[in-house]
This record gives structure tokens, sequence and C-alpha cells, in this order.
């Protein structure tokens, strides 16, 4: 059996969240701020029986709405049993699979949350409601409204600008709602029947608790290598290995431990006489002082020494040399190695309960793993915990495993459907499961989409999940050109408009050439990311080879062609004539599909460039020797030219003679309304459709 599914409603910014769970391992990835954390908060808080919930935790709209439910209430305007119906409660809701029992094994834990007569149902659900605290409303509403009053006769006092039609104070109101607020909600535990909603059982937190074996190793961000310092990061692990019980030793460990507590009790009773007798000695001595004096009671010296407690606290990590001649501390080696040796600890830890606990579901949450680590070391970590969850567990167990990452090294380890993405929206995050992705529709075209989309997450870095807004380029000249774009956009104060302006967002540069942007329209759509598409017009004769637009029958670009299909309904078989590429270059509205934006070379100063570097030898032509009366731009070829592309966008970045080139309004257009574009959406945008194969 294993977790399928976790239903999350009103906490923090979890305001109606579906995540759905490998049975294995599930990586959940997005940028800062889109409840990664909170899903492990919420989870452990529940697990672990906690019966209150903090007023932090409650989204900020579920706030205002309890203000303003509490004003009503004290004016008369709404009665006590309006109360509850008006307040949201903090829910989480888990769905047990439990499909691949057999009618033989014990469901263990379960047991108690089978509710429901169905023999073809397999899944169990339990709800954790944070619910409103009927009974104690009245009371609690009325020692909230005296406070109030005390509180408003004060600020009265104090603000002479308060009319006396001001009768609710809202800050007032916040202030002592949060203080009542601890004992408004108090957790409920019921098992629900999957098929009828109003069928449900009230259980326990201890039976809920009894379910799971849940472990959060959270983020390392105390980690320190200063020397003054002088952090220990075996000792916590040492305690709890000591103060165990015999029998909750590993059988590898216990012999070990028992002659370790013989030679401590040994060294510490030789130790304390050896040092008493000293003592004592040095005691004596001291009577020549005048104290104390023989009437009074003798002075006795008795050290109280631990060595077990020096083992505990002191117990370091140090590293030595190939023939162990010589080690150095654990502040000379690097943090992401301690935070990897922490790991493994806690994970040797969580396996051996997993084992004493076989009818329970082990979950274990895992955030950040990559604080610290290197590059390569992330890349690996994934593979090591497959290893060591198959290998010390394994049996059979479905060890499930969440991560929480921002890193798309370990983004890149992890197989295309087991991650789910987080995307703020404005009215607060939602889930996506990158396996509804990879089902969605059947076309022959998509399905080729997809499954480059997925090939290529896995050959490239998966920045995608972490940004706020993408730009997909043709080549290296764009990507390395791009930054210092937008840099002459920003100056020129074309970013104005918005706040933070587009140099100061988290943006991503892509290099996918013309050829394959349009495999990326799908997923773009999916993952809701605002994105500007550079791609060059690439003008072809009759015969498919480059030339001036004069003689173009058509483009060669993919990404361009797509597009022209979509919009004037042009079918795949046919080609896409130069005409309709030209009529879209000048009309932005049917550029724009959603939240993508395509923008490539058009008429500029009475020509047709064909690529990025024509385009900015046209705009710029006293640097680059055209006459200003020119209709054509050479072509860039690079033989002829004796340089690369490449050569080319390092020339301009690099050479003082073409400091104040300017940009091409293509891409000047293209990053203003990237600028302009809002970093959640408020909803899913209409998309047009791809065109059908016919």
């Amino acid at each position: 059996m294993h977790l399928q599914k976790i239903h999350i409603e009103n906490y923090r910014l979890l305001k109606n969240v579906d995540i759905c769970l490998d049975s294995t391992l599930t990586l959940i990835v997005g940028k800062n701020n889109t409840g990664k954390t909170s899903i492990a908060n919420l989870i452990g808080k529940v697990l672990n029986g906690e019966k209150t919930l903090a007023i932090d935790d409650y989204p900020l709209d579920c706030r205002s709405q309890l203000y303003e439910t509490m004003e009503e209430y004290w004016s008369g305007s709404i009665g006590r049993e309006e109360i509850r119906k008006r307040l949201a409660e903090t829910k989480v809701s888990f769905y047990i699979d439990y499909s691949e029992e057999g009618e033989d094994q014990p469901l263990g834990g379960l047991r108690p949350f089978i509710i429901d007569v169905d023999d073809q149902c397999t899944v169990a659900k339990i709800d954790a409601v944070y619910e409103f605290v009927e009974a104690k409303a009245e009371e609690l509403f009325t020692k909230c409204k005296e406070q109030y009053e005390q509180l408003l006769q004060t600020h009265q006092k104090n603000d002479s600008t308060l009319k006396e039609n001001d009768r609710y104070d809202r800050a007032i109101t916040a202030t002592v709602a949060r203080e009542s607020f601890s004992m408004l909600f108090s957790l409920k535990i019921l098992a629900v029947n999957p098929n009828d909603a109003k069928d449900y059982q009230a259980k326990t937190s201890a039976d809920l608790n009894g379910l799971f074996i849940y472990r959060t190793i959270e983020a390392e961000r105390n980690l320190d290598e200063s020397e003054e310092k002088n952090r220990h990061p075996l000792s916590e692990m040492m305690n709890r290995v000591f103060n165990s019980a015999e029998e909750d030793v590993s059988e590898s460990l216990s012999p070990i431990i028992s002659e370790l507590n013989r030679f401590i009790y040994d060294a510490n009773f030789t130790a304390q006489e050896r040092i008493n007798t000293l003592m004592d000695k040095i005691i004596s001595n001291m009577v020549y002082f005048g104290y104390p004096s023989a009437e009074d009671l003798k002075l006795k010296a008795n050290s109280n020494i631990s060595l077990k407690q020096q083992i505990l606290s002191n117990t370091d990590l140090t590293y030595t040399s190939a023939d162990e001649s010589e080690s150095l501390p654990s502040t000379h080696n690097g943090l992401g190695y301690k935070n990897l040796i922490k790991i493994s600890l806690i994970l040797s830890e969580f396996s051996k309960v997993v084992h004493e606990n076989p009818a329970s579901i082990p979950l274990l949450f895992i955030e950040e793993p990559e604080a610290h680590m290197h590059p390569q070391l992330q890349t690996t970590f994934v593979e090591f915990l497959n290893r060591f969850l198959e290998g010390s567990i394994g049996n059979g167990r479905h060890v499930q495993t969440i991560l929480s990452s921002h890193s798309p090294h370990i983004a890149n380890a992890v197989d295309f459907k087991q991650v789910r993405y987080m995307r703020r929206m404005t009215s607060g995050v939602i889930c996506k499961d990158l396996q509804d992705f990879c089902r969605q529709g059947q076309a022959d075209e998509q399905e080729e989409n997809r499954a480059f989309v997925q090939k290529y997450m896995k050959l490239s870095y998966c920045d995608l999940y972490f940004c706020d807004k993408a730009i997909l380029v043709e080549g290296a000249s764009e990507r390395l050109l791009i930054p210092k774009m937008i840099t002459k956009c920003a100056k020129s104060g074309l970013f104005d408009k918005a706040v933070p302006p587009l140099q100061s967002q988290y943006y991503i540069t892509i290099e996918v050439g013309g050829a394959y942007a349009h495999r990326f329209y799908d997923f773009l759509d999916y993952l809701e990311i605002p994105t500007l598409i550079l791609t060059d017009v690439d003008f072809v004769n009759e015969h498919n080879k480059k030339c001036q637009m004069v003689e173009a029958k058509h483009s060669s670009n993919g990404a361009i062609n797509r597009w022209c299909r979509d919009v004037y309904d042009i079918a795949v078989t046919k080609p896409v004539p130069i005409e309709k590429v030209i009529e879209l270059s000048a009309d932005s509205v049917k550029r724009t599909n959603a939240l993508r934006h395509l923008e490539y070379q058009k008429e500029e100063k009475g020509a047709y460039p064909r690529s990025l570097e024509e385009a900015i030898e046209n705009i710029n032509r006293n640097l680059f020797g055209i006459i200003e009366e020119a209709t054509e731009i050479p072509l860039f070829d690079e033989d002829e030219y004796g340089e690369s592309k490449t050569d080319f966008a390092i020339k301009l970045l690099t050479d003082p003679k073409y400091e104040d080139f300017i940009v091409p309004s293509y891409i000047r257009d293209g990053l203003v309304w990237l600028n302009d574009q809002a970093k959640m959406p408020t909803q899913e945008s209409p998309v047009r459709k791809h065109k059908q194969l016919r």
C-alpha cells in the first residue's frame, strides 16, 4: 500500500491543491514561495497530532474573512450559526491505495480507516481537518469583543483623527483575533468513504500516527565552516544511539556500543579516584589560609566528570591522509559533504524504523538536499538515494520519498513522470503533475513533441521549473547577446512599465534553434510560463536554398511555420507561403498565443534581414559600412566573413567600436512584451491548439 494523493485546503499558499505521488520517488520543484516546504510542514503537523493551528499558517484571504465575520457578529448582522459557514477550515486529505495488498496480507494501521463496503474499492480516504470549534464560538467571539473595546478606547485617545463612525478598526480586530486564534480550530481525524463524502467516522490522532512512518530531513541551513563555531555533526546522532535501549540498536552496533560503555565506566571510575586524591591534597593545603577551621566540617574534593558526555558532545569527523598518518578537522572540508553525511546517518536511522514497522507506510520528505553540494554531487545524489532505499530498506517495501528542490541538476536526474511542478498564481498555488502532460492528446505530432521535450529535459538543465519567464533563442549568438540587449533596453526606459523590470526578474535563456522551438509549445503552455521565442525568418527559394526576401518562397524555420499553420489554418501537409510569414511578422496580436510570443526579423529601414547578424548589421549600417539606401543586406556567410556567428556576437560585446550598437526592433519589441507580462497568471489563458495532421 502507498500514499496515492494528498489534497490540501487553506494552508498558507496552498488553497486547493492536489499532489499525486509516485509509489517510490516524487520530486517537487518550483520557484521560491510556491509551497514546497509547506507540504512537509502540514503533513508533519497532522501526523504529530498538533491539535491547534497557528494564525501564520492560515491564508491571508481567510484571515480577512475571519476579521469580517467577527465584526459582523459583534454588530449583530449574523448569529452564531452563521459563523462556521463563513470560516474556511484547513484540511489535508490522504488517499491510500492498497490494491497491491493480497487478501492474506495484513493492512495494519490502515484497517481502522477502511469503512466502505465496496469490495471493488481499493482506496482509503483520511481527512485531517482543523475544524472550527463551534461550541466555543460565542464565548471566544464575546471575549474578543471585550478585548477589542478596550483597545479601541486606547486607540481613540491616541488617535484624534479616528471618526466616530469608524466603528471597527481592522488592525485592532486582527490583533484580538490573533490572540485567540489557537482556540478557534481543533484537529479532527476522519475516516471517509471515498464513494460517499457524507459517510465518515471519527478516528484519533494515534490511529493516524500508527499508519505512517514519517520522517523529514529539513534543508541544512545551519552548517558552518568557521572554526569558532566548533560544530560536531555526529553529536546528535551519537546521543540517540547511546540513549537507545539495547534491543533498539541494530545487531551490528549493539556489541560495539556495549564495549564502549564498559570502557567508559572503567575509565570514569579510575579517573575519578585519581582526580579526587589529587584534589584532596589541594584542598588540604587551603587550611593554612584559615579556612576551614578544625571545628568545621571537613571539605573533600569530589569531581564529577562524565567521559560519556564528553564523547557525546565532542564527537567530530576528521579527514585523514591516505596512509592515515595525519588528520584534519571537519572544518577543513566542504559543507556539502557534511550535509551528505548527515542525510546518510538519518537515512540509516529511518531504515531501522521501517524494518520494525512492516505494516505501516514509510514516508520520507527531504527538503532541498542540494544545500552546499556542488553540481556533480547534486546530480549523483538521487542515484545514491535510490540505491540506499533499495539496498538498506528494500525487501519489497514501498518507501515513498518526496524531494523538494531548487536544483536543476537534481531535476535532471529524476524521471520526467515523477516531477510535480508548483506554480504560483495570483489566487494561490497549483501543482502540475507532469504525468498529465505526458497523457495529453494522442496526435502523432504532439506525442513526438512530448518525447522530444522529455529527452531535452534530461540532456539539458531543467531551469524552466525555477524561472519567472523564459526566452527561447535560435543559437549561441542570441544567448550571448540577450543580456546586453536587455541592459540596453532598460537604460532606454523601455522596461519602466513593470516593477521589478525584466533585468531584475529571474528569466532564463534557452538555446533551442528554430527547428526545435515549436516542440516546446505544448510544454510551455502546460507550465504557464511567459515565454518569448526569438528566431530567424530563414528565407529560402524554391530549391530550399537561403536567399533574399524578394526571391523567397518559404521559410525553413520550423517554429515560424508551426505558428503560421495554427493562425492561418494551414495543414502540415502543405507548405506555408512566404506571404503568410511576412503578414504574420506585422501582426503582434497573432504572434501572441496566451503566454507565448513569437518574434523574428521584419522589415526595417526598407530591408528584410534573414538572420540575427543581418538584422544587427541592417540597423547599425554605419558600424558595418552599409549604405543607408541599401534595400538588401548581404547574407551572412561564415566562410565569406571569415568569422563564425559566435565570433560576431563576441565582437559586439568586447570591441569598443560596437559599444553603442542598436538593438533590432524585433528583439526590442519582444523583450518589452516579456517585461510587461505578469509573473503570476491570474488564471489559465486560452491557447490556440495545434492543427491535427491531415
